[in-house]
């Protein structure tokens, strides 16, 4: 249980302080450490930074292109951005993306470029649809998850390690 409590107290002291360190670092100690909160000077990347890890958050957090896998032409990052986290256990990057393309293009695009065994699922239902694209293990590996309605298309790409 100390563990979400870390998460929520280092998310909650994130936005807290976000609003006050525009473009600079603030250090904040508490009775279980310390921890660093860095703002970018465009106000759109936090960084917090503990005896835990580092975690990254916003626009240009995570850049795609670094992830593994294609990116969709003409793609553009979702507002918020993107999420990378690391510390002594693994870490993962996450990344959304946008495009006004139907999900069936955007579909088609990632079946040819993905391995073949890579889909796990794909789903459609009043107007919307999903697909999964998985490659490597459960402890290593990339998940590329796309979920389309009304003729625009969602693309999240997470890239995951767990430390050995």
């Amino acid at each position: 249980m100390k563990r979400p409590v870390s998460i929520c107290f280092v998310l909650v002291l994130t936005i807290g302080v976000s609003a006050c360190t525009k473009g600079r670092s603030v250090t904040v100690s508490t009775s279980s450490g310390s921890a660093t909160v860095t703002q970018s000077r465009d106000n759109q990347t936090t960084t917090v930074t503990t005896k835990e890890g580092t975690f990254t958050a916003g626009k240009g957090a995570v850049d795609p292109a670094s992830l593994g896998v294609p990116v969709y032409p003409g793609a553009q990052p979702s507002e918020g951005g993107s999420i990378a986290a690391s510390g002594p256990h693994g870490g993962g990057q996450i990344v959304t993306l946008k495009t006004s393309d139907p999900f069936d293009k955007v579909y088609d695009y990632y079946k040819s470029q993905m391995p073949k065994n890579g889909e796990t699922t794909k789903t459609e239902a009043g107007g919307a649809a999903t697909a999964i694209f998985k490659i490597g293990s459960d402890q290593n590996g990339t998940v590329v998850m796309l979920q389309g309605q009304s003729g625009a298309t969602t693309i999240m790409i997470e890239k995951f390690a767990t430390a050995k």
